[in-house]
Order: structure tokens, then C-alpha cells, then sequence
């Protein structure tokens, strides 16, 4: 039947929207990609991606997300992130940081982004740039009232003491201790 693609892809992504990942990509399997109309060749690669990363296959995963990151799409920006977040687990620093970079002003990921970017910076021993961008990150943090605080003073008052700047570090580094004694409190 004409209609068999068709019918592949919509109970693929039935499940999808089931969070029914596994099911999805059993569907997804079926679907032959040069059926597909351009639209949805690239919905079906970011579904695809996102059922292959919510099942633990990284690889498969950050494969579908570069296919779909740089087209103009409703996914594009899902799809940078996910690609960024992967090749930060994976260590491919310098990737990640160009995706998070393109996801800044984004307001569905403005969140979490700027966290990414300042420890991407400092794992790549770039202390003058976590010093330039990361106390903006902390103050947006600080009014949110996130669980991030502690570590992004960390990560600033290491970067103050790296470069042996002493008494800039003491109140990152204060406020650090102060907050992770807390938890540790709060845990016991």
C-alpha cells in the first residue's frame, strides 16, 4: 500500500508521544526515511534521536541530532542541545560549548545553558572567561534561588585562586563551603 510509510511513521510517533520510546523506535525501524517528505524526514530524525537518547543508545542518538541541528526547523533548537549535552558527556568540550553558545538567549534553555558554558570553560582551563562570564551566571542563578549557586561560586572562586588571586577567591569559595556544609547538614 501507498499509505504503509505513512501509517509506520504516524504509529511511531504515537509513541513518541506516549513516551513510549522503546515501542517508537521499533516503529521508527519501518519507516524507509526517502518516503518521507522533507518536513518530516526532519521530525523523524529528531524523534528518532530523542527515543534512541531517552533508551540509553548516545551514539545512535547524537547521530539523528546533528542531522537535525542545523536545519530550519520546530526541533532545531532541541536538537542543538542534545547534541551539545552529548558531546559534553562525551568530553568533546569544544563542540558542546559552540551549541550552548547558540542556545543562550534561547528561553526554553536559558536555564540550564550558561551552567554548561562556565564549566565548559573551566575544564578547558579557561579561567579569564569563566571570570568574564561566570558572575553574571551566578547572580541570574542567585535571583532564581537554583541549586546551582555553590558550584558556580566554586567554579569562579577556583578560577580567582588558579590565578593566584587570593582575596578575590576567599568569597567564592566561602560562599561554597557555606552552602555545601548545609546540605551536608540537611542530608544527616
Amino acid at each position: 500500500s501507498p499509505w504503509r510509510q505513512q501509517v509506520y511513521f504516524e504509529l511511531a510517533t504515537f509513541n513518541y508521544k506516549k513516551k513510549a520510546y522503546k515501542k517508537a523506535l521499533e516503529w521508527f525501524m519501518n519507516v524507509d526515511e526517502k518516503e518521507l517528505s522533507e518536513k518530516q524526514k526532519i521530525e523523524f530524525r529528531y524523534k528518532r534521536g530523542h527515543s534512541y537518547f531517552e533508551e540509553g543508545d548516545i551514539s545512535n542518538a547524537r547521530q539523528d541530532f546533528y542531522e537535525v541541528k542545523d536545519k530550519d526547523s520546530e526541533y532545531r533548537q532541541a536538537a542543538i542541545y542534545y547534541y551539545s549535552h552529548i558531546a559534553y558527556e562525551q568530553g568533546d568540550l569544544q563542540t558542546s560549548l559552540e551549541g550552548f553558545l547558540k542556545l543562550e538567549s534561547d528561553p526554553n534553555f536559558r536555564p540550564i545553558v550558561p551552567y554548561y558554558i562556565t564549566q565548559i570553560y573551566y575544564k578547558q582551563k579557561k579561567y579569564d572567561e569563566v571570570l568574564r562570564y561566570a558572575p553574571a551566571v551566578l547572580d541570574s542563578a542567585k535571583n532564581n534561588s537554583t541549586k546551582r549557586v555553590p558550584e558556580i561560586a566554586r567554579l569562579i572562586g577556583d578560577s580567582y585562586f588558579i590565578k593566584e588571586n587570593y582575596s578575590e577567591a576567599i568569597p567564592y569559595l566561602e560562599q561554597y563551603h557555606s552552602a555545601t556544609a548545609k546540605a551536608d547538614i540537611s542530608r544527616e
